[in-house]
């Protein structure tokens, strides 16, 4: 009996599918999908009622994601602020708590750098 092989998706795939977990992610490939929208109704000729209604909740639902995105960065910064006063009780050593908040300023860097690019920072 011949083994079924197990079907994986594509690395680029697979990013592609973990992303549309995250709000950002799916407010990417949402707003995609409504750029393409637009653009099949411009091209056709066909905006009529009901497709005026679906874009604009495809707007609605991409403002909503959008919004979660904030959501997490504003989790972010608390987290962050917590544990660098964390560490700053905790740690003596100046070099590790100066580290920690080079490692946490590069950090937040990334996030307003995703605000403004699309990105996360994490793709090299």
């Amino acid at each position: 009996m011949a083994r079924r092989a197990i079907c994986r998706p594509a690395p680029a795939r697979a990013k592609t599918l973990e992303r549309l977990g995250d709000p950002r992610g799916a407010a990417q490939a949402l707003r995609g999908l409504l750029r393409q929208r637009v653009e099949q109704v411009l091209v056709l000729g066909q905006l009529d009622k009901d497709t005026a209604d679906e874009l604009s909740k495809i707007a609605a639902i991409l403002e909503k994601l959008e919004g979660a995105g904030y959501d997490l960065k504003a989790a972010a910064l608390e987290v962050g602020e917590r544990l660098a006063a964390f560490a700053q009780a905790r740690e003596a050593d100046p070099a590790r708590t100066a580290w920690l908040a080079d490692l946490l300023e590069a950090f937040y860097s990334a996030l307003a750098g995703s605000n403004a690019g699309g990105g996360d920072g994490a793709e090299a």
